[in-house]
């Protein structure tokens, strides 16, 4: 009975982990998918400058 309940709060920790992995995982290519565009909107501004 105890070690049946303990078995749960463990399973629950490991899903618990894992979204909060899978979360992390998201916001991390979410950050680093804004620096390519920023990256990449300053090498399309040093290749075509802007004829103003």
């Amino acid at each position: 009975m105890i070690s049946l309940s303990s078995r749960g709060n463990r399973g629950r920790l490991i899903t618990e982990s894992r979204l909060s992995n899978t979360v992390a995982l998201f916001f991390l290519s979410l950050k680093s998918y804004q620096n390519w565009i920023t990256h990449a909107t300053l090498l399309f501004n040093l290749i075509s400058p802007p004829s103003s």
